[in-house]
Parts: structure tokens; C-alpha cells; sequence
């Protein structure tokens, strides 16, 4: 199995990159994510601190073309022995934190937070990307091209769609946490370097609208905004058109449907580029394809 080195990091993605690895439509991979920095030395000196994110790839899924969607299936998600928490007024939504950075061990699928209080392990990836079709994008962003949307859903057994905008899709994986809450609310979860198996399909002229996730129960549009009106307002009408099609329904019974039927959950709202919202509803009303 081809195994991606941690040690091929980038902290931005573009179309004209050259990719690190390539992979088959069908074949399955291993994806070394990058162990966590935390906030180091760095003091309130600094107000706001420059933020990189570094990621694993870009890889080449091989015969991707633009329109098509990429189809990545999270298989398993191999955690360390511990990960890092730290939290800062730059990062989360209080912005009179003190500067806070723990080491946490990690066993028996819990989280030794405290003496007598332990956490499940809830194994996610925060990072799963493609190249945008022009320009290049930071790492730490996510949007349409996917990226650091922090989905809690994205973990084993879920897969990612993604719109192709660039020839063999380069593709890239990262930020692995251990365990989170819903809207990653101080700007951190615990952060892990982890192992990643995936594996990619291509649907040939089927991009999504937006970047999608698919587990057993639910399916889901994943939308990023700057601000959170914007954000459910095109993550209802999105998932409406969807289910209009899909169910052959008038828009005005779709919408209601959403209504009736949809959830409307924050992935995460502290990221600089935007806060992202996951609107999902359950395979009983998604239907069969």
C-alpha cells in the first residue's frame, strides 16, 4: 500500500503544484498527517500571531478532470498515544483566554483529560482538499476546493465529495483530531500527527455544488461564509435544489423538507476565512440514487 510521508507538507494548495504521490481511481492509501505545534513560545506580545496550517500532499488521483466529483472514503484514522490542546485570545471565540497548551494521553480509545474525568476518542479529519481551479489557497482555509472544514462527521466509514478543478484533482489530507465539539469553539481540538487510510473514487461529470459528506445514516452539504446568515441561507437553498432533483419535487416541498427533515450544524466558526455549516439529512430522506 503506498504510504504518503508526513514529510512532504504544504502549507497552501495550487493547480500548478507538482504532486508528491499519484493514486488510481479504487486504490487504497495511507496519508501521514503532521504532529501538532502548539503555540510554543509565542506570547501576548504578538496580539495575533501569522497561522499556517500544514498539510500532506498534493497527491494526484490519476484520470480526474475537471466536472468530475471526487469521491475520498475515510477507511481507518490510527492514533498516536497523545495530542496537544492549547488555546490563545487570537484563536477561539473568547477573546480574553489566556494562553493555554496541554499534552493529553490517549488510551483505550478515551482521553485522560483529569483525575476521574476521561473523554471518548471521537477520530476526525479536519483536512481534506483539492486544488482550486486558478490561484492558490491557504491550507488553514476551507471552501469550495473542501480544506480545513472541520467537519466532526469526516471520520471512518464517512466519504468526501469534492468538485475536480484541476487534472488529476491533487489531492491533500490533514489536521487530524482525536476528539472535538461541534464548532471547535476555542479554535483547536486535540491535535494529532496520525495515520490516515483512505481510498479514492472518480465520478465522471458529477461535481457537487459544494463540498458533500456521505456516512451510513446522513448525507450532508458542507458550506463556508463569512458570515453565518449567508452561510444557512445558501447551505438550505443548496440541499433543497438537491433533494428537488433527487425527489422530483416542486422547490416549495423541498424547501419544506429541509425544514421538516434537515439538520443545520456548525463544523467549526472560528476560522479566519470563515465559519463552516453542515446541513444533512438522513439516507431515509436522501433516497437511493
Amino acid at each position: 500500500m503506498l504510504t504518503v510521508s508526513r514529510n512532504h507538507r504544504v502549507t497552501q494548495l495550487a493547480p500548478d503544484m507538482a504532486p508528491v504521490a499519484g493514486v488510481e481511481p479504487g486504490e487504497t492509501f495511507r496519508v501521514e498527517t503532521a504532529w501538532p505545534r502548539g503555540i510554543g513560545m509565542r506570547s501576548l506580545a504578538d496580539p495575533r500571531p501569522p497561522r499556517r496550517l500544514a498539510i500532506t500532499g498534493p497527491i494526484a488521483v490519476r484520470g480526474a478532470h475537471p466536472g468530475d466529483a471526487l469521491r475520498v472514503t475515510i477507511h481507518d484514522i490510527a492514533l498516536p498515544s497523545w495530542g496537544k490542546v492549547w488555546t490563545a485570545p487570537w484563536l477561539g471565540v473568547l477573546k480574553d483566554a489566556e494562553l493555554y497548551e496541554r499534552r493529553l494521553d490517549i488510551a483505550g480509545g478515551r482521553v485522560d483529560f483529569a483525575p476521574g474525568l476521561s473523554l471518548p476518542v471521537r477520530p476526525m479529519v479536519g483536512f481534506v482538499g483539492v486544488a482550486p481551479g486558478s490561484g492558490s489557497v491557504e491550507c488553514l482555509a476551507p471552501g469550495e476546493h473542501g480544506g480545513n472544514m472541520d467537519c466532526l462527521t469526516i471520520g471512518a466509514g464517512a466519504t468526501v465529495v469534492l468538485p475536480v478543478r484541476v487534472d488529476d484533482a491533487l489531492l491533500a489530507i490533514g489536521d487530524v483530531h482525536a476528539t472535538m465539539g461541534e464548532g471547535e469553539v476555542i479554535g483547536i481540538s486535540l491535535e494529532v500527527g496520525a495515520e490516515v487510510t483512505a481510498a479514492v473514487e472518480v465520478a465522471r461529470g458529477a461535481a457537487p455544488p459544494c463540498p458533500m459528506v456521505e456516512t451510513a445514516a446522513h448525507v450532508a452539504v458542507l458550506i463556508t461564509e463569512p458570515e453565518f446568515a449567508a452561510a444557512s441561507e445558501r447551505a438550505v437553498r443548496t440541499m433543497a435544489e438537491l433533494l428537488a432533483a433527487r425527489r422530483r419535487l416542486a422547490f416549495a416541498d423541498a424547501y419544506a423538507l429541509v425544514g421538516l427533515a434537515g439538520d443545520l450544524r456548525i463544523c467549526q466558526n472560528i476560522n479566519p476565512f470563515g465559519l463552516t455549516l453542515r446541513l444533512e439529512v438522513s439516507r431515509e430522506v436522501w433516497g437511493a440514487a
